[in-house]
């Protein structure tokens, strides 16, 4: 074998007599059970032979090679019923084969191998390949066939091989590779139809007639099949009439559609369906070929293949207006007008029947259409973001018309969502600005991002190790389906798009009469709207005749408020509201959403004693009325271009000098501007008593049949206040005298008098002196006192000077009343520290001694069978109370004393432990409880040791008394 192929560039070598040999040793290994090394022997004679044909091309001519050049008699398929077909094998012994005979049986010998080796994805594989290559070599070698002849063999080739892969169960393994040898079967049989006259709407010709026969005679002429649905009798049964030719054909293209869906090919099997949309257009049932169109459209639209999208409209716009569906036809027509891609000859054709559906359509309603893709929203803007009830509201919106020619709409409205709002409180009324706020947003952005609320759902789920450090990081969502049905429907023209459905467009704004150019059009809406309340932008309409095309959701976030807001009367003090003295204050008009008409009427009734005028405003208050947030944080800057405060002065209105009544003459203002009344209020009426007054304001204003009030408190200008001080059983009251301004207030005349004859009074201050407080220095006077008999009955204090504030010229009175009750001495508590023993001086950290004594000082109105309690506090943590810190017990002979052992915490001059003493109830629980406890009233216990200190030393450390030690032995 070695030797034959080395002489096969000599003379008179035949590649038959190679073949021959070569094919014995793959019979040989077949028979060992060897089939790999069987198939390698046939793989190289495919590819042997095929080089010859390439190399034949190239013009290195084979003399061989011209017996398969010959035309041949029959086309037959390739047969897979034996392992060998020696028919064919002896025609190649006889060097009589044809280019398809010796293919065949070349092709039938790798494909018995291979299905013994039970490989039937490899034989689809390779059956493409063959198919493909021979029918190249064909034409490569100029070999005559008759027309349809190629077509023939290649669709029996293809469903011989299909059968065969049948066989076996290994459906996912192959049928990747079937799909192709489906889809390549049902193109020659279309290619068959059309050459034999068997389409829809074709007649076959004499000459047609006869091709056919020739054909089933070339395919058949050797056929000894006895299955009477094999290949050959299906193609047979197929060209004899239209009727199977079409019950074959669609049969095959729904078996190729199956297996393309089957391992996943949907666009290859979207494919296929336009050409059965054509083929049922040709049948004329148009509803079946729409099924079609539609998937076809999906899958375009899905891929964003906008080019074929359009065309397959044109088909899809051809079928319903076959069905006479005018209102999918009119969607068509909107769709294929607006195309980029389409010819301008076929937009136009769709334009015109556009305009004659809108001109001829006649139904109960209009024909709503999506206003995409023939109009799109670039941006939409609001004039102003707050509007007074009664104005008109203004959108701006850029418009852009997408369709071929000028468009005159008869209407373009925008339905608006009305949500009333509650009723705005003052403060919130008076800090309203009328701005030009301007929302705007774009048709694109609205197409292509997501719906703020599909968001909701969704959750960022993060994982962690124990030491803290991010694992995994993950976004769940819980609304996948809306999410993502949102996101495919975001395209430019989307096929998933729902029925347009028309809103409520009782409260809209529209424009009449607008004539949209090819492009960008600027477009005004306008409409009043009454109802004060939040209005959000819903959906638009485009009316042309009996069309209207609908567009939702144009600006979810665009929305304006309508507000009412009556006129705010704001009562601003500048100054704290001292009696005695003018202080000034500002009363501003706030007109809200009002207009305040001229000569409007304000009258101001303050109570009796109050005394009210105009005054002039200073310097630093003009230069601060220029500001934008003085008295409106900027509001009023808005409506005044000139940005001035009008302030009322003088000679605006009539000037009342210091009555408790003025009447104000307003000047005209437009609405969310505010006037500031400078005012300047006095109490006049002469008051002792240092407390505060409560007062209201009554303001008459022409919008409301209810006065404004406010309230305001004015307040004395000096704080007084007292307490009682003892030594022993001497008694003495200090009174405090402060100012609560910066005003410097000057103090002479003090005195304290009783109405009780047993008591003595001594003053212990320098008399005649003149003393001056203010809201940073205070005064204070202290009396003695003592009774002159053994009860100490209530006392009633009267306590009075006389004051002059500075700049004032008379002097004012300031009176006091106060009572003291049980502030006799009755007990005297005592302490002391003792440091333990061997020691000089109490030592951190060491136990001491602390002996409190309680003793009565007065004996009449002492109860020996009283309980006590006494309470030892350590304020500040400096000292540790070891023994009982709180303890009941009973005077004996008048006397109680204790040892406690306590230990300083601390080093330095300590305070000593503060002891309280109380009384306990005689309906005291048992001793394992204190019971209920009564304070003494302030003055009848005196703590002689409560300002003591004691000195404590830090001790030494453990080592150096050591050491110290060893020294003294």
């Amino acid at each position: 074998m070695r030797f034959q192929r080395e002489k096969r560039v000599e003379s008179g070598w035949k590649f038959t007599d190679y073949f021959l040999l070569q094919e014995e040793l793959a019979f040989v290994y077949e028979m060992l059970g060897a089939n790999e090394e069987a198939l390698v022997q046939y793989d190289e004679l495919d590819a042997l032979f095929t080089q010859f044909v390439l190399n034949h091309s190239m013009g290195d001519v084979s003399e061989w090679l011209f017996s398969f050049i010959e035309p041949p008699s029959t086309w037959e398929g390739v047969t897979l019923e034996k392992p060998i077909n020696f028919k064919k094998r002896e025609l190649i012994r006889q060097n009589k084969a044809s280019l398809l005979d010796f293919r065949n049986y070349l092709f039938s010998r790798q494909c018995s191998i291979l299905l013994s080796l039970k490989r039937p994805w490899e034989l689809a594989q390779r059956a493409m390949e063959f198919l493909h290559n021979c029918v190249q070599e064909v034409a490569i070698l100029e070999v005559a066939m008759p027309p349809g002849s190629i077509s023939c063999w290649v669709f029996v080739s293809c469903l011989e091989i299909l059968q065969a892969c049948e066989h076996f169960k290994e459906v996912e393994a192959y049928s990747l590779f079937t799909a192709s040898l489906w889809e390549y079967a049902r193109k020659k049989l279309l290619e068959l139809g059309k050459l034999c006259g068997l389409l829809p709407g074709d007649d076959p010709t004499t000459q047609q007639l006869t091709a056919v026969v020739d054909l089933i005679a070339g395919i058949s002429q050797i056929s000894g099949s006895e299955n009477s649905s094999g290949p050959v009798e299906k193609l047979s049964e197929a060209l004899q009439t239209k009727e199977s030719f079409q019950r074959q054909y669609l049969g095959l293209s729904e078996l190729t559609m199956g297996t393309y869906k089957h391992i996943g090919r949907i666009r290859s099997a979207r494919l296929i369906g336009r050409d059965l949309a054509e083929f049922y257009m040709q049948l004329g049932e148009p509803s079946k070929a729409e099924g079609f169109l539609m998937d076809a459209l999906k899958i375009y639209h899905h891929e964003k293949w906008d080019m074929l999208a359009d065309s397959t409209r044109v088909d899809l716009g051809r079928c319903q207006k076959r069905q006479g569906s005018t209102s999918k036809y009119a969607r068509s027509c909107s769709h294929v007008a607006s195309s980029r891609y389409l010819p301008q000859d076929v937009k136009m054709e769709h334009y015109k029947d556009l305009l004659h559906i809108a001109g001829s359509y006649q139904d109960d309603g209009p024909l709503l259409l999506n206003a995409r893709p023939a109009f799109t929203v670039k941006t939409i803007e609001l004039e102003e973001a707050t509007i007074i009830t009664g104005d008109d509201a203004s959108i701006n919106m850029i418009l852009t018309n997408h369709l071929p020619e000028t468009v005159t709409c008869d209407l373009i409205s925008i339905s608006l969502n009305h949500k009333p709002i509650k009723v705005q409180e003052p403060e919130m009324a008076k800090t309203r600005k009328r701005n030009s706020s301007v929302s705007s947003c774009s048709d694109s952005e609205l197409g292509s991002s997501l719906n703020s609320s599909q968001f909701e759902d969704m959750l960022l789920d993060m994982r962690e190790h124990k030491d803290r450090k991010t694992a995994a990081t993950s976004v769940v969502c819980h609304n996948i389906a809306a999410v993502m049905r949102g996101h495919h429907d975001s395209g430019p023209h989307n096929v998933m798009e729902r029925e347009a459905n028309k809103g409520d467009y009782t409260i809209s704004l529209s424009c009449l009469s607008v004539t949209l150019k090819p492009g960008e059009n600027q477009v005004i809406l306008t409409g009043k709207t009454a109802d004060k309340g939040s209005y959000t932008v819903e959906q638009m309409c485009i009316q042309v005749e009996a069309l209207e095309f609908i567009k939702n959701k144009v600006a979810p976030d665009l929305k304006y408020e309508v507000v009412d807001d009556s006129p705010v009367i704001e009562f601003t003090l500048c100054q704290e509201i001292f009696r005695d003295i003018p202080f000034k204050t500002n009363l501003t008009v706030h007109t809200g959403s009002q207009h305040i008409e001229e000569n409007s009427k304000l009258k101001i009734k303050m109570p009796d004693g109050v005394a009210i005028r105009l005054r002039e405003l200073s310097n630093s208050e003009v230069l601060e009325s220029e500001s934008d947030s003085v008295f409106m944080n900027g509001v009023h800057t808005t409506a005044n271009a000139n940005n001035e405060e009008d302030n009322i002065t003088d000679g605006d209105i009539l000037k009342v000098e210091e009555q408790s009544e003025v009447e104000l003459t307003l000047p005209e203002k437009i609405p969310y501007e505010h006037i500031v009344i400078p005012l300047e209020i006095m109490f006049t009426v002469s008051c002792n008593s240092p407390t505060d007054t409560k007062l209201q304001m009554e303001i008459m204003n022409p919008w409301s049949s209810e006065p404004a009030l406010n309230n305001f408190t004015i307040c004395y200008p000096l704080q007084v206040t007292h307490r009682l001080h003892t030594a022993a059983k001497w008694k003495y009251i200090q009174v405090v005298v402060a100012g609560k301004t910066i005003l410097n207030y000057t103090l002479c005349d003090p005195q304290l008098i009783t109405d009780s004859p047993n008591i003595d009074i001594t003053f212990l201050n320098r008399t005649q002196k003149h003393l001056v407080v203010n809201s940073n220095q205070s005064a204070s006077y202290i009396w003695q006192f003592k009774t002159n008999t053994e009860e100490c009955p209530p006392i009633n204090w009267q306590f009075s000077l006389k004051y002059q504030g500075q700049g004032q010229m008379e002097e004012r009175s300031c009176k006091k009343e106060f009572s003291l009750d049980k502030y006799k001495t009755i007990y005297a508590v005592r302490s002391e520290v003792n440091p333990g023993s061997n020691e000089g001086h109490c030592i951190v950290g060491k136990t001491c001694s602390l002996e409190l004594m309680v003793k009565a000082v007065d004996k009449v109105n002492t109860d020996e069978d009283q309980t006590f309690v006494y309470e030892i506090h350590h304020a500040n943590k400096h000292w540790k109370v070891l023994g009982e810190a709180k303890c009941s017990f009973k005077l004996k002979d008048s006397i109680f004393t204790k040892t406690l052992s306590i230990q300083p915490l601390t080093c330095g001059f300590l305070p000593l432990p503060n002891i309280t003493l109380f009384k306990q109830n005689s309906s005291s629980t048992p001793d394992n409880t204190m019971g209920e406890l009564e304070a003494f009233s302030h003055g009848e216990v005196y703590n002689i040791t409560q300002s003591s200190q004691i000195l404590v030393k830090k001790g030494l450390p453990e080592n150096v008394i050591a050491t110290t030690n060893v020294t003294a032995i």
